[in-house]
C-alpha cells in the first residue's frame, strides 16, 4: 500500500514537471507598441494622410451640395430656440402664484433662469455656427 502511494507521488511529480517545462518553453510574445510614435520621417506622411481623410469626409458629407439645407436647419434651429424663449415666459405663472411662499418663488425663479440661460446658449451657439 505504501509503495503504491510513493509510486503515485512520483508519477504526480513527473507529470507536473513535464507540464511546467512544456509551458515554460512556449514562445514569448514580443511587446507591441500601441498608439502613435512620432518621428521626423513619419510626421509628413501622417499630415498628408490626415489632410486626405478630412477632404474625403467633406466630400462624403456633401457640404457644398447641401449647404443651403444645412443653413436652413441652422436658421430653423435659431427660430426654434427663440420660440422656446418666448414660451418660457409662461413659466412666470408659478412664480406669480407662489409669491406668498418665498422658497417656492425662489425655486421657480431659479428654474426659469436656468431654462432661459440654456435656451440663450443654444441660440448663441447656432448663431456662431459657420459652414
Amino acid at each position: 500500500m505504501i509503495y503504491s502511494q510513493i509510486a503515485m507521488y512520483i508519477l504526480v511529480v513527473i507529470v507536473t514537471s513535464a507540464i511546467v517545462s512544456f509551458l515554460s518553453e512556449s514562445p514569448v510574445s514580443s511587446k507591441k507598441i500601441e498608439g502613435f510614435v512620432g518621428t521626423d520621417e513619419n510626421i509628413e506622411a501622417l499630415n498628408d494622410e490626415m489632410s486626405e481623410k478630412v477632404t474625403n469626409m467633406d466630400d462624403s458629407l456633401h457640404i457644398d451640395k447641401y449647404k443651403s439645407d444645412y443653413e436652413n436647419t441652422i436658421t430653423y434651429g435659431k427660430d426654434y430656440f427663440n420660440a422656446m424663449k418666448v414660451s418660457a415666459l409662461f413659466d412666470f405663472g408659478p412664480i406669480v402664484k407662489k409669491q406668498k411662499d418665498k422658497d417656492e418663488t425662489e425655486k421657480a425663479s431659479i428654474a426659469l433662469a436656468k431654462k432661459l440661460s440654456a435656451l440663450n446658449e443654444g441660440a448663441h451657439a447656432l448663431k456662431n455656427t459657420q459652414l
